[in-house]
């Protein structure tokens, strides 16, 4: 197809039903975190990239590369976490431009509850509706799109590491 070409009947119904799908998804954890712990989706995800970190600490311009944002809505995010106990922001010590976002311990006891909301919604809502094959498609054409939009995530391509892998991974290289 010519990039001027309208898509078909077939692609058009594809994009529409895809871009509704994962939106009415992102928007009912959204909801389900929101009613069982007050916390947005976004603020959340920033929680867990902390909670993954060495220290549970990441630099905020990082954050922003991470999530793929603006560098100001990351800034918004830490401050309202901040706020509320969740993260500090410390500056770095190489460089006193720049600052880090630390996960506190408030943060992960918040985390942890939120954690286990989130994978009751991701079950309900996701998992528990599709086959095992249906997943299996849906992760390959998950990374088939991440391969081409963000290719440097660690997310991306078809030998991308599951978080076990990713796991076992850090353990082996830690004890040789």
């Amino acid at each position: 197809m010519s990039e001027h070409e309208c898509p078909d009947a077939t692609e058009e119904r594809t994009w529409d039903a895809a871009t509704l799908a994962f939106r009415l998804l992102d928007q009912r954890v959204e909801q389900d975190l929101q009613e069982e712990v007050d916390l947005p989706l976004t603020y959340y995800e920033l929680l867990v990239l902390l909670s993954r970190a060495d220290h549970r600490s990441v630099r905020m311009s990082d954050l922003a590369v991470l999530t793929h944002t603006r560098p100001s809505r990351v800034s918004h995010a830490v401050r309202k976490l901040s706020e509320a106990g969740l993260v500090e922001r410390v500056h770095c010590e190489e460089d006193r431009r720049s600052w880090f976002a630390v996960l506190t311990d408030a943060g992960q006891r918040v985390l942890d509850e939120a954690g286990a909301r989130h994978v009751r919604s991701m079950r309900e809502n996701l998992f528990d509706v599709l086959s095992a094959e249906q997943q299996a498609h849906l992760l390959d054409i998950s990374r088939t799109l991440l391969d081409r939009l963000a290719p440097e995530s660690a997310l991306a391509g078809e030998n991308a590491r599951t978080r076990e892998d990713g796991r076992a991974h850090r353990e082996t290289s830690a004890q040789g």
